[in-house]
Parts: C-alpha cells; structure tokens; sequence
C-alpha cells in the first residue's frame, strides 16, 4: 500500500533494490513486468501512468503519462516483447497501447481494442469497480509478432498482430 515495488534476490530472499521516490506512481501498483534483459522494469498502476524503471539504478527511464486519457483509468497490464523493444500496456477500459522502450514513445494503439460503448453501459448501470474489469492481461508471442489481450468483461481474449496493430483473432 506504499506505491512502490520491490526487487528481491531470488536467492537470499533479501531486497535488491525498492522503485518509489519522487518520480514514482502515485497510486498502487497493478502490474509489473521485467523485461527478458533484466535491464528494465515496467509498472503500471492505480494512477493511470506505467513508468520504466532502470532495473538497476532503481531509477524511473520513461513517464507514460499520456499512455492513456485520464477516463481509460489504471493501468492493469504491462509486458515487454522478448526482442526488448516494446512495452504494452492495459487499461480499464480495454485500450492496449504499444511503446518503444528506449523512447517511452508511443507506436499505436491496437484497434478494436478499447469497448468503449460496452464501458459505459457499465458505468452507468453501476456494475464493477476498481479493478474487476479491463484488460487484464497482455502477454506477446515468444516471437514477439503478436500479442495477447485479455478481457475480463466479455470473458475473451484477443490476439494482435503487433506490426500492423491488426485484430486476428477473438
């Protein structure tokens, strides 16, 4: 409940290094992911920003702060593509993002992915809270060409073509 997260050493069992400080999330953290170097870490939270973090420095590299519109709401799901290139992104209401790790840049946003009309039918009919709805989860191919969403509402999931952004399969 500190908005921070932890590094441990799988070994010892002892703290390697805490990511908090004055750049750090404001809110709890949701999501966490290493990237397959150990060079970085990605956190997403409560504060509706995912941030990458200097696995070693403990240091934040990157703000997403515009990853998503202050309505998308927390961040519930990261991933790094294995080639280390990409971070991904979900959101409450079901929007995935695609960002360039060495930039903190936006590439795009995977179509089809946001239900926004289904979100708020949701909303107003008072259904959910905090986190029990969005895009849950996000995981690439072991090729890193596709990604894979999941969607706690419509109890799918859906796969992307990461290049293209292009919906495959449901």
């Amino acid at each position: 409940h500190d908005n921070t997260a932890i590094i441990w050493d799988t070994t010892t069992g002892a703290v390697e290094r805490t990511l908090t400080g004055e750049n750090g999330h404001t809110g709890f953290i949701w999501a966490v992911s290493f990237s397959f170097n150990g060079e970085y870490v990605i956190t997403g939270g409560q504060d509706n920003v995912a941030k990458i973090w200097n696995a070693n420095t403990g240091k934040v590299i990157f703000t997403l702060d515009n990853c998503h519109d202050y309505y998308a709401g927390a961040i519930l799901s990261v991933a790094v593509s294995p080639v280390g290139n990409i971070v991904a992104t979900g959101t409450e209401d079901f929007t995935v993002k695609l960002y360039g790790i060495s930039t903190g840049q936006a590439i795009k946003t995977l179509s089809g992915s946001t239900s926004r009309e289904k979100m708020k039918s949701i909303r107003v009919g008072g259904i959910g809270g905090g986190v029990s709805r969005g895009a849950k989860a996000v995981e690439f191919s072991a090729d890193g060409d596709f990604l894979l969403v999941g969607n706690s509402i419509e109890f799918t999931s859906k796969l992307y073509h990461v290049n293209s952004g292009s919906h495959v399969l449901t």
